[in-house]
């Protein structure tokens, strides 16, 4: 049964189920962050205690990318006001699961906070990107 699909369960008389298939939950922490990324679902909760970046926190729509050698990316844009932006970056390891649902896994990843500035203003060069990269440590586990 492949990860992040439903399968489908012919039950009485024909009638055709949906069962639901268990799918990875990563919950790390770093310096000043809190994240959980339910893969199934796309979805990406984020807990920043920084200053500047605690109105930040909250549910977030995620893109995920699998990339050979590399593990997963996962990418999320938590802000977009002029003249800012910022982007959270997640680098987290792809897992080998058996589908059993309860197993855990401790595991490590990166987090790339990217702000973006746009300026047409400046008559200067100025950086149009900076990044923040925490270190994350924390369990990934298959739950439905």
């Amino acid at each position: 049964m492949a990860r992040g699909h439903y399968a489908v369960v012919t039950g009485v008389e024909g009638q055709v189920e949906k069962a639901a298939v268990p799918g990875e939950v990563y919950r790390l922490k770093g310096p000043d962050l809190v994240i959980v990324y339910r893969r199934k679902r796309r979805e990406l909760t984020v807990e920043i205690s920084d200053i500047d970046l605690a109105h930040l926190s909250g549910s977030h729509v995620a893109a995920a990318y699998a990339e050979p050698d590399i593990g997963m990316r996962v990418d999320a844009e938590l802000l977009s006001v002029l003249p800012k932006k910022v982007m959270l970056t997640l680098l987290l390891p792809e897992m080998s699961w058996q589908e059993i649902v309860g197993e855990s896994a401790d595991v490590n990843g990166a987090a790339i906070i990217t702000r973006v500035y746009w300026s047409v203003y400046e008559d200067r060069p100025y950086p149009q990107q900076s990044y923040d990269v925490r270190e994350l440590a924390g369990t990934t586990s298959m739950e439905v």
